[in-house]
């Protein structure tokens, strides 16, 4: 065996080497997320008799770890946008529900409000007084690789 043989053989050897293995999060195959979306007991009876309970989610999904106890933290990313027609009239739930595109699994916490009159527009998606809204410390949801997660979103308590 020359050395220019044995060179390339251990460059070769080398490379294969250095290689890193694919992490298990990286094989991980994504799951999904389903959700439904409703009114708190606490307020559902104050929400029915205040307004009609038919109108828009509006709201984002972030990684748990980018929410603190009085929301996104700075720099946080949302993983999805949802908008969603909604009638909780008659039902304690929504018949309808959203399904997002394939996440990594992890912790996913929803933020939003539920704009019961449609004054909200794309230029000021914000609440008003007697939206209901969520907190930022509930509905977090757990998606599992390869699977999919339901879950209710819970809109918590009366903007003001």
């Amino acid at each position: 065996m020359t050395r220019r043989s044995l060179g390339l053989g251990l460059a070769f050897l080398l490379l294969a080497c250095s290689k890193e293995a694919p992490s298990e999060e990286m094989m991980e195959p994504p799951g999904t997320l389903k959700l439904r979306f409703g009114l708190a007991e606490s307020i559902r009876d104050e929400a029915r008799m205040a307004k009609s309970v038919r109108g828009t989610a509006y709201g984002d999904l972030f990684a748990s770890e980018d929410v603190s106890v009085v929301g996104p933290i700075d720099g946080a990313m949302e993983v999805a946008n949802i908008r969603m027609a909604m009638d909780v009239s008659m039902n304690d739930v929504s018949e309808g529900q959203w399904t997002s595109t394939p996440l990594k699994a992890g912790k996913y916490t929803f933020l939003g409000f539920f704009d019961v009159d449609d004054k909200s527009t794309p230029d000021k998606r914000r609440p008003v007084s007697g939206n209901p809204v969520t907190l930022p410390f509930t509905n977090k949801f757990d998606v599992k690789p390869g699977g999919e997660t339901t879950g209710t979103v819970r809109f918590d308590l009366l903007f003001n």
